[in-house]
């Protein structure tokens, strides 16, 4: 199961320095913050259609935004890479088959999608097909 957070989150946005805490929490895997200091990583994006949203996500903001049929596009950061992933993150999809993901920002916003074939783009993030339009990051 996908677990998501706005994209605003994500560690691609800029941040204030002098109130984020996320540079105080540590790597889950500590070679892998040696291996990709941050900025110089290759984080991807993932398209979906929506199959099912559940009523929940039209309270909040961000996740108003999808319905049943839409198209979303997700952006995976190194940050949320699993290595027994083979470097991807969990809940990614499978192209051709229906998967599940969840809200962490409310647990009652979920649903089912479905991923586009061939929408994988595992390329750097200043050239991530729908970098300027994914509104969701997986965790």
């Amino acid at each position: 199961m996908a677990m998501l957070l706005p994209a605003s989150f994500g560690a691609s946005r800029r941040m204030n320095d002098s109130h984020d805490i996320r540079k105080n929490l540590r790597f889950r895997n500590a070679e892998l913050a040696q291996e990709h200091p941050e900025g110089s990583t290759n984080d991807y994006c993932v398209t979906f259609e929506l199959t099912k949203v559940s009523k929940a996500c039209h309270k909040e903001k961000v996740f108003n935004s999808l319905t049943d049929g839409g198209v979303v596009c997700v952006r995976c950061e190194h940050k949320a890479t699993r290595d027994y992933l083979g470097g991807r993150c969990g809940g990614h999809g499978v192209p051709g088959r229906i998967t599940r993901w969840t809200s962490l920002t409310n647990v009652e916003c979920h649903g089912k999608w479905l991923r586009r074939p061939d929408e994988s783009h595992e390329v750097s993030s200043s050239t991530c097909s729908c970098d300027e339009d994914a509104l969701l990051i997986f965790v």
